[in-house]
């Protein structure tokens, strides 16, 4: 009876130290591809959308760069940013750095001297003096066409699945690596939609040139073909910000 009570305690320690071994082996796997899954923390810059041609295939949109800069947590990082945002979007970017996050923020200049920013350039959808404003319109703040070209022809002109991301490294516990390499995926990406339009880009610019030049503050100009009745220019006066 003692020797068999004793197999059967044997018997028993056996298959439960086999069921820890087996847990125990789960569970590091499980860690193992958790970590290797979230190793990095990845944010949005900017969405790719289709463009916008003059009759020549000249680019209407996405003409200029701007600059975002990609921003490690850390108190460099915040003074270093400081000469260029305003009191609002720094302490706001100071609270999430403050958390341990990233940020990527847009910036007014091209480079920035701190090891812990990256600075990003990517096209504008509009430039600050953006031609044909009335024509083009502009996108709401789901990025969606409001007015214009932009709206009539959204289905064409959204997104393609492409965006311009920046990847920040992380440690099992999810904070950013000091010495970590940040990558850019997809920096000044055009996509491969669009839409041509009738319109000359040059006889644009002269309409409208013309219409500041004679200080018109309300009105319109057209510049029509006689002969095929295309719309070569289309300038109206107060024009408005895209941006």
């Amino acid at each position: 009876m003692g020797r068999r009570a004793v197999y059967l305690f044997f018997m028993f320690s056996l298959i439960m130290g086999m069921t820890a071994l087996r847990l125990i082996d789960i569970n590091q796997s499980e860690y193992a591809q958790s970590a290797q899954s979230n190793n990095s923390i990845s944010l949005k810059v900017n969405t790719c959308r289709g463009e916008i041609y003059d009759c020549n295939m000249k680019k209407l949109v996405n003409t200029q760069l701007k600059y975002y800069a990609a921003a490690k947590p850390s108190a460099l990082a915040i003074s270093a940013l400081k000469p260029y945002l305003t009191e609002s979007k720094l302490l706001k970017i100071t609270e999430r750095m403050s958390s341990g996050y990233p940020v990527c923020v847009e910036i007014p200049v091209s480079e920035i001297n701190c090891g812990d920013i990256s600075v990003i350039s990517v096209y504008s959808r509009y430039s600050l003096k953006q031609s044909a404003v009335h024509t083009i319109g502009y996108l709401d703040s789901t990025l969606s066409g409001a007015t214009g070209i932009e709206k009539s022809f959204n289905n064409i002109l959204s997104g393609d699945g492409r965006d311009c991301t920046v990847s920040f490294p992380v440690d099992a516990k999810g904070r950013v690596l000091a010495g970590g390499t940040v990558t850019v995926k997809n920096s000044r990406i055009t996509s491969k939609r669009g839409v041509v339009t009738t319109i000359d880009k040059d006889i644009q610019s002269l309409a409208e040139k013309a219409m500041v030049e004679n200080r018109i503050e309300c009105g319109a100009v057209v510049v029509l073909n006689v002969k095929t009745g295309e719309i070569k220019a289309i300038a109206s006066m107060p024009m408005y910000d895209p941006n």
